[in-house]
């Protein structure tokens, strides 16, 4: 009894990206590099408004006008192609998480096993928690979960740590059959 190899396989092959996308950190960004083109836009006018000011009093000025306005004009498209593949690269892992949430709602089904009759009868005795300890052989699928999936990633990085909490949180908000909220906060406690 306990958890399946389709959670063990979806919880270690997922990243912290598949999780959450950073909606802020792109919007701030994008918006930096809007503000960046009409700077240089501003440049690139002033340069030329400089040009018709000037036009015939110093013609070698004008050779370094127009390589001035060149130079400023490939820093615009540098833009904006800056910001065409970091918007793609935000629709990309948008939609990337949202594949994944599909995919995790569509599986949880399979995620846990159900427990026998004997572990829900020594639930219903001897209280919620209980059957966490019934059997020295027995691992109720909470604590499995702890030791085999949230333990070992929690120990490899805080990005790691945050993941398994956001990757568990999903779990539960998507009321997956046969996860127990209390022994699972339980087995954390005493793990942790």
């Amino acid at each position: 009894e306990g958890f399946t190899m389709d959670l063990y396989l979806t919880f270690w092959r997922l990243d912290w990206s598949d999780m959450l996308v950073p909606k802020d950190v792109y919007d701030a960004t994008l918006q930096q590099i809007e503000t960046n083109i009409k700077e240089v836009h501003r440049r690139r006018d002033a340069l030329l408004q400089d040009k018709r000011d000037r036009y015939g009093r110093a013609p070698d000025r004008e050779e370094d006008v127009r390589r001035d306005i060149r130079v400023l004009e490939k820093e615009v498209e540098r833009l904006k192609t800056s910001k065409q593949e970091l918007q793609a690269e935000f629709d990309r892992l948008v939609t990337n998480q949202q594949h994944v949430t599909e995919r995790i709602d569509h599986d949880k089904i399979n995620f846990f096993t159900a427990p026998t009759n004997a572990s829900l009868d020594a639930s219903a005795q001897e209280g919620a928690c209980a059957y966490l300890h019934a059997s020295p052989h027995y691992l109720h699928p909470a604590v499995c979960v702890v030791k085999y999936l949230l333990a070992p990633r929690i120990k490899c990085s805080t990005g790691d740590a945050m993941f398994g909490w956001e990757f568990m949180t999903r779990l539960v908000e998507a009321r997956t059959p046969n996860l127990y909220f209390f022994p699972l906060v339980e087995a954390c406690v005493k793990t942790m």
